[in-house]
């Protein structure tokens, strides 16, 4: 089994905020991914809804500090309301047909309440950090 800190390989589209509440931005991390390809959780936490939004199978990770991970388009095979470690496989990379990217991706994104944040946070210091494996 790998480390959750790893060299992650390809990040495809970094964090980048709106300027503006409703503004163009990048609210995650997109990193290149596989069908198939396990993902696992970047910091401990409990697994709060893992189901379809609008169609595209999420996962979504709440943290001890309020902050809530989401992972897409991810099918989970771990159970809602599951304390997981960091670093634990919360489910498989989904078929292509949920990427957003122009390759396959997984897009990682990071909020408290209705925030989005730098996903990094998570892994301070910034460091690579791989959710595949």
């Amino acid at each position: 089994m790998r480390s959750a800190y790893v060299d992650a390989g390809v990040i495809l589209a970094d964090f980048s905020p709106p300027t503006e509440a409703y503004g163009s931005g990048h609210r995650g991390i997109d990193i290149v991914a596989a069908p198939g390809q396990p993902v696992r959780t970047p910091a401990p936490g409990v697994i709060t809804f893992a189901g379809p939004v609008a169609g595209k199978p999420v996962v979504v990770i709440s943290h001890r500090d309020g902050t809530r991970t989401t992972l897409e388009p991810v099918t989970a095979t771990i159970a809602r309301n599951a304390a997981v470690a960091q670093g634990t496989q919360i489910g498989v990379v989904a078929p292509s047909q949920w990427s957003h990217c122009f390759t396959h991706c997984v897009h990682w994104g990071l909020r408290i309440e209705d925030d989005y944040l730098d996903p990094w946070r998570l892994v301070a210091p910034r460091v690579a950090v791989i959710l595949l494996e």
